[in-house]
């Protein structure tokens, strides 16, 4: 039997992808073009409840399965924080130590999306400082 959390988090993982398909597909990925921005503030909101979700779990050592670390990274990554961006990092590379291999590319994906262009060497100095390694270097261990 899979133990709860792994569950709640694989379905907080589904439920987080689902409904940011629901939107780009909708509306697009812009929230300042769309004319409905409702639906944008509706999925803010619910991250940010996934997030707390997150940083309660981590704070309570209530991950047990490689994949619980991959899940987290995932949903924490998009909430556009540095620290959160670290965070997701750690996770990534604790689930790369327990022999995770499902793909992570969110290294350029992020910078792009966050426009932290001026900012990219100075984050990812601290992503290597934080955590040992550059995070470039976790996402080439998916291919």
């Amino acid at each position: 039997m899979k133990n709860i959390i792994s569950k709640l988090l694989k379905e907080l993982h589904q439920e987080d992808q689902k409904s940011r398909h629901e939107i780009v597909a909708k509306y697009g990925n812009s929230r300042s073009k769309a004319k409905n921005k409702i639906p944008f503030y509706i999925f803010q909101g619910e991250g940010q409840q996934r997030e707390k979700i997150i940083h309660f779990l981590i704070k309570n050592n209530a991950f047990r399965e490689k994949d619980d670390f991959y899940y987290a990274a995932f949903i924490i990554v998009s909430s556009g924080k540095i620290k959160d961006f670290i965070l997701a990092y750690e996770l990534i590379k604790k689930y790369r130590e327990m022999d995770g291999k499902k793909p992570w590319g969110f290294h350029d994906k992020f910078f792009r999306i966050q426009k932290w262009k001026e900012n990219r060497k100075e984050a990812e100095e601290l992503v290597k400082k934080e955590i040992g390694i550059h995070p470039k270097k976790l996402d080439k261990l998916s291919k």
